[in-house]
């Protein structure tokens, strides 16, 4: 009886050492902005690890989205249609691609999917991805209007909400008796009657008048 379960003994440690250690799994994660504008560029990086000789992380971009380029030159490319294919050599790997949101009409939410494939062709998951095209002219920002002296000014003294990128045109009319002398700053031409201001921020924007034939210098 010692002796079988001597020899039984014998044959699992023998099996045991034969059978190798099960490796861990291939894992790659995406990190992406949470939002861009529509139609903007933006970049997606990976970190990929585990893939043994050699990876392959295969990219699955929403619908709309256009593939620019990779940012890494020891990655191989391939791309079908929507799917995007990184081949590269080595257990792990990290690079950036670059991608082209689409123009979108209505601020909508997207998801990013992928897998990663090991030297053995074994696939598993990479965690989705979700990110947010805004509407151009989405984001506001206030234009506040100033008069110093006696005039008026088109758009009208007090505040004006204006979207992101707008180039709003302004003008000033002199009072009876008084002259215009110049715009504060933020204004493509301090000097004229006649200007635009472009909206990349809160602007204010004040007119200076003075009296007829006296210099504004010499009365403020």
């Amino acid at each position: 009886m010692r002796g079988l379960l001597s020899a039984l003994a014998a044959v699992m440690l023998v099996m045991v050492i034969a059978v190798p250690a099960l490796a861990s799994p291939a894992t790659a994660a995406r990190t992406l902005p949470t939002s861009v504008a529509s139609g903007a560029g933006f970049d997606v990086a990976i970190e990929a690890s585990g893939c043994g000789f050699a990876g392959q992380v295969v990219e699955t971009l929403p619908d709309g989205f256009t593939y620019l380029n990779c940012a890494s030159e020891d990655i191989a490319v391939k791309q079908v249609g929507n799917t995007v294919k990184f081949t590269f050599i080595g257990e792990s790997a990290s690079f950036t691609y670059r991608v082209k949101a689409p123009n979108v009409a209505t601020t909508t939410t997207y998801t990013f999917h992928g897998i990663i494939k090991d030297w053995d062709k074994n696939k598993y998951s990479i965690g989705d991805n979700a990110i947010t095209v805004t509407v151009s002219g989405s984001i506001t920002y206030i234009l506040t209007m100033g008069v110093n002296g006696s005039g008026s000014t088109n758009p009208s003294v007090g505040n004006h909400m204006c979207h992101d990128g707008d180039v709003v045109n302004i003008s000033v009319t002199a009072g009876p008796g008084w002259q215009f002398e110049h715009w504060s700053s933020n204004v493509a031409d301090p000097n004229s009657s006649s200007t635009t201001v472009t909206m990349d921020s809160n602007k204010t924007v004040t007119a200076y008048f003075s009296p007829k034939g006296e210099p504004v210098d010499s009365w403020i």
